[in-house]
């Protein structure tokens, strides 16, 4: 494997780069080189707080604000063409978009939000206490949501596992289905 090797300069602050060519090839467009940087110091990880929000993507937004804050309870913060935003616990947000209506930047007065989309059944588990799961199992079962499957786990903890309108699977778990849940 060819080798070339970019040094630190102090002037220009650019780390140590190892450029490496294939084996048996030769540097000689950007789809051959891959680069790697070198630092000469090993910085930390800074520590990641938690979860902030998590996304769906619906084809119809109002009956998602319909499935989520009538029949799982959750608070509507906000509601539009493109997005509604809902208080999951008042510490998480679940954010869910119009499919189709995130795919160009967004720009907002603080800078722009890159696109982003998905497609296909996405998943998503709720926290609840073992004290209320059986009363989660007969909320849903009133409410004519099926109940797609239900889980024991090693370490405790069960889940319900159901639908939303989008077909998303929706699970509603007790602490003990993680050693950090």
């Amino acid at each position: 494997m060819q080798r070339a090797c970019l040094t630190r300069s102090a002037k220009h602050k650019i780390p140590n780069v190892d450029i490496a060519a294939p084996k048996g090839g030769a540097i000689d467009s950007a789809r051959n080189v891959s680069l790697r940087l070198k630092w000469s110091t090993t910085m930390p990880t800074p520590h990641i707080n938690g979860v902030v929000e998590t996304c769906l993507y619906s084809g119809d937004l109002p009956r998602s604000v319909r499935f989520y804050r009538d029949q799982l309870g959750l608070r509507l913060l906000e509601s539009g063409e493109r997005l509604c935003v809902f208080s999951v616990a008042d510490k998480q947000v679940l954010l869910i978009f119009r499919s189709g209506g995130t795919m160009k930047a967004i720009p907002t007065p603080g800078g722009m939000i890159p696109p982003h989309e998905a497609s296909g059944q996405l998943h998503l588990a709720f926290a609840v206490s073992k004290e209320d799961f059986a009363a989660w199992e007969k909320h849903l079962v009133a409410r004519g949501i099926a109940i797609e499957s239900k889980v024991s786990w090693p370490l405790g903890g069960r889940s319900i596992y159901f639908r939303d309108p989008d077909n998303h699977l929706v699970e509603l778990a007790t602490p003990g289905i993680w050693e950090v849940y």
